[in-house]
């Protein structure tokens, strides 16, 4: 292949696979495809199974000898990041001006596919970090033949070499500022300790057994001794020398089982607390200080030593809101305030439910607390819980209820009779009244067609009158006055 850093028309050279991956990937150029979904579109493009996963966990599966670390791959190349939540992958497309452009899902438009400079997409991923390019993708070899300006085992470096068509072994090349040269072991080595901060103390923390699984002590031996190590479960023959490109020595500790649990954030974090360094202390504090106003602002009171202890796993682990609500709500020691926005959805419910007639147990409660806490359920699930609660009851008002309206409303005219007859404030007449319970007061049974059906007003003060509280009220003995006066006037008694 030409070397592909020679804009103005030149013709480069491609495989045939790339060529037919690349025409896959090209027909799609902006058209609309579902989001977050980069490692489906690349790997089909180039004919590869499916495995699951993302950029993530599938670069694991690229033997090391497949993984290279320039920023000059051959065209049709898959080129990787890692990060974030499921990291990204991309399929190079050509070279404008000596600089690789690839055709990529959700960038530069959300949902649509892009073909722009590779710089772009590094700076569009922001905290991701481009890992390199692949001669394979999901345990597919691809790219067999294929070259490229820079050759394999680069590290960047800073440079104001021009676009040139050649490689210089051991040298400078590349396009404009960027160029690679070769790493030593000693470089290697350097990038290891910086990048995951290896010591005696990290190593110390892999608990793997040896017999059961690939160590890191094993992968880092491998890696400055040039000894075995695996892929994919299976021992590979290891050069005897030590490795000097710094991307294979990435993905030998890749194939670890320590790499495939905790990742390469994780490890770094866990090496650093491992290695007593001050600024993991402070990343803590300032973790512990945020979750602190979180939880005090969502309602949610937690002891110091349980605030500390998950502040540690939130940094440790890069944990998401959700994942951090959810073992806040788990700690024994959790509480709430009454307050914040936890609180404040709790006192809407509370009322929703004391306008339609249910009521929420002190266990039901404290499991509505924790759900809207993580996330699990929103105001608005339990809304319409209450509505369904509350329309099955009263199912007269059912669909009065479901759209919204509310029970104490739809009742109104019973509770206002209720009070006039009772000689009450209308906000006395509680759901627990003996005439109002269960809806004794505004439904009933039709005898005719066995249906729950409303109860006439004048059926429900006859009611109301046989209440023993009635017979107490000054309109009841009006009403006997009354009675007894009509009474003697038939008879001529009164005049």
């Amino acid at each position: 292949m030409t070397a592909p850093n020679a804009g103005g028309g030149s013709v480069l050279q491609i495989t045939d696979d790339a060529q037919k991956a690349l025409d896959a990937a090209r027909a799609y150029i902006g058209m609309s495809y579902q989001p977050n979904r980069c490692l489906q579109f690349i790997r089909t493009c180039w004919g590869a199974a499916g495995m699951g996963g993302n950029p993530n966990t599938n670069i694991s599966f690229v033997p090391p000898d497949q993984m290279h670390s320039d920023m000059m791959p051959p065209l049709g190349a898959p080129v990787w990041f890692t990060g974030g939540k499921n990291g990204h992958i991309a399929m190079v497309s050509k070279y404008v001006d000596g600089q690789p452009y690839v055709i990529t899902t959700d960038f530069p438009t959300m949902g649509k596919i892009g073909e722009v400079p590779l710089k772009d997409v590094i700076h569009w991923l922001g905290n991701m970090k481009y890992r390199g390019w692949s001669s394979s993708i999901n345990n597919k070899t691809i790219l067999r033949g294929a070259t490229h300006p820079v050759g394999d085992g680069g590290v960047p470096v800073a440079g104001n070499s021009t676009n040139s068509t050649s490689t210089t072994s051991g040298g400078v090349s590349g396009g404009g500022t960027l160029g690679f040269q070769a790493a030593d072991a000693s470089d290697v080595w350097d990038h290891l300790q910086a990048e995951f901060g290896l010591t005696s103390n990290l190593l110390g923390l892999d608990k793997t057994d040896p017999k059961k699984g690939f160590t890191l002590t094993e992968a880092f031996t491998a890696i400055r001794t040039g000894g075995d190590y695996y892929v994919n479960g299976k021992k590979v023959k290891g050069t005897g020398a030590a490795i000097t490109d710094p991307m294979r020595a990435a993905n030998i500790l890749a194939q670890t089982d320590w790499f495939k649990t905790h990742g390469a954030d994780v490890t770094k974090n866990l090496a650093a607390e491992a290695n007593g360094l001050g600024a993991f202390k402070e990343n803590v504090a300032k973790k512990q200080a945020e979750l602190k106003n979180a939880f005090a602002s969502a309602g949610i009171k937690l002891g110091d030593k349980d605030l500390a202890k998950l502040s540690r796993d939130a940094f440790v682990y890069g944990l998401s809101n959700e994942q951090i609500m959810d073992r806040a709500t788990a700690t024994k020691g959790v509480g709430f305030t009454g307050g914040g926005t936890i609180g404040n959805s709790l006192q809407y419910l509370d009322g929703l439910a004391e306008q339609n007639g249910v009521k929420i147990s002190g266990g039901d409660r404290l499991a509505w607390e924790r759900d809207l806490a993580n996330g699990n359920k929103t105001t608005q699930d339990y809304e319409k819980m209450l509505r369904d609660h509350a329309a099955t009851q009263y199912s007269v008002f059912a669909d009065q209820i479901r759209a919204g309206q509310n029970l104490r409303d739809l009742t109104k005219p019973y509770r206002d009779m209720t009070a006039q007859l009772l000689e009450v404030n209308p906000d006395s007449v509680t759901w627990n009244d003996p005439l109002f319970k269960d809806g004794k007061a505004f439904q009933t049974v039709d005898p005719k067609t066995g249906q729950m059906t409303t109860k006439p007003l004048w059926q429900y003060r006859q009611e109301i009158m046989k209440d023993a509280r009635w017979q107490r009220t000054d309109n009841a003995k009006q009403q006997y006055t009354d009675f007894g006066s009509s009474v003697l006037k038939k008879f001529g008694v009164m005049s």
